[in-house]
């Protein structure tokens, strides 16, 4: 990240790891952070006629970003202590638990760790042993409600009619059961007017390889192989195996518009009518999880039926990602092609 670049003072709210070094990203719970994210929400309004906005950091909790990215625990900042007093939660066992559940999953990626329970069990064991990890887990995810909370009503109070949306990333949202478990879409309805999901189905398959089987595979489900793992999660996560790619066709085919609409009946369901759902379609993605240069073009009869999905499994709209300069004119014509045909067909 370039925030300590261009934000003056970015040191000062940046996020402490279990090991007591500071990391890139801020506390949720620094009030400096908390005041500048209002500020410039208000800054904006105030000086702005914005219908809207939306927010949503990409952002794992402190497990989540250990297993995914192999990052250690955050945070233990003084303002994340005392906040953790405050609930009765005991921040050394938590710091120190943190801390025993990273050496573990080094020594896993290592391969110098040979439990004879199984990795999964070794894992699972650390948190019973230091149940304050999961305490802090919870509490991130409070602070991220907190602070989308805090953005919320500071837009409401200056413009009542203007909205206030959630955008919920591709890895949290489709692939970490940690983040799924502490952020479930009907938590988030108080604080937003709509949710926008992240299901960029065709990169996927190569990101579900970098952010799930790769990692996830040197760790907690080490005992298993890539398809075993691939398995795993299409039973875990409610996809129909057989209209989802092999192992073989993850780096070529992506996800199908099945996976879409199974994401975001999931969210609809979850919000029960409390908050409009917004599908987030990627199109035309650079491959190599979508950093390359090589793009990835989008088939446009795919596009249409992916369209047609989000729209059937109860969406209110769909929001065409992820940057306008990669969508090709072609796959843009699919999506209008789409929205005619569900048109066409209510008539």
């Amino acid at each position: 990240s370039d925030a300590p670049k261009v934000i003056r003072n970015w040191d000062v709210v940046r996020q402490v790891d279990a090991n007591g070094n500071k990391q890139v990203k801020p506390c949720l719970n620094h009030p400096e952070f908390r005041a500048w994210t209002a500020g410039t929400v208000e800054d904006l309004f105030c000086n702005y006629p914005l219908d809207g906005i939306q927010y949503g950091a990409e952002r794992s909790g402190p497990i989540g970003n250990l297993l995914h990215f192999n990052i250690r625990p955050h945070c233990f900042c003084e303002h994340c202590t005392t906040r953790a007093k405050e609930k009765s939660i005991d921040a050394e066992r938590a710091r120190v638990g943190m801390n025993v559940l990273y050496e573990y999953i080094q020594s896993l990626r290592a391969g110098t760790q040979h439990d004879s329970d199984g990795a999964l069990v070794g894992f699972l064991r650390i948190l019973m042993q230091y149940p304050e990890v999961l305490a802090w887990e919870r509490q991130w995810h409070i602070a991220n409600n907190e602070v989308h909370q805090m953005i919320h009503d500071t837009v409401k109070k200056i413009r009542p009619e203007a909205e206030a949306g959630r955008h919920v990333a591709h890895v949290e949202g489709s692939m970490d059961m940690f983040y799924r478990a502490g952020a479930p879409y009907s938590e988030m309805t108080d604080s937003c007017d709509f949710v926008k999901t992240i299901m960029y189905h065709e990169i996927a398959g190569p990101r579900f390889k970098m952010w799930y089987i790769d990692p996830l595979g040197k760790t907690i489900l080490k005992e298993l192989g890539d398809q075993q793992s691939l398995e795993l999660f299409y039973a875990v996560f409610g996809h129909d195996a057989g209209k989802q790619p092999s192992l073989d066709e993850l780096d070529e085919r992506g996800f199908s518009p099945e996976y879409v609409h199974r994401e975001t009946k999931r969210c609809v369901d979850a919000v029960g009518g409390r908050a409009r759902v917004y599908s987030g379609i990627g199109l035309d993605i650079p491959k190599g999880g979508g950093w390359g240069t090589e793009i990835w073009g989008s088939d446009p009869d795919y596009v249409c039926q992916t369209v047609k999905r989000s729209f059937e499994a109860g969406a209110s709209g769909i929001v065409i990602s992820r940057e306008y300069e990669e969508n090709t004119t072609r796959s843009l014509n699919a999506v209008g092609r789409a929205v005619r045909e569900l048109k066409a067909a209510k008539a």
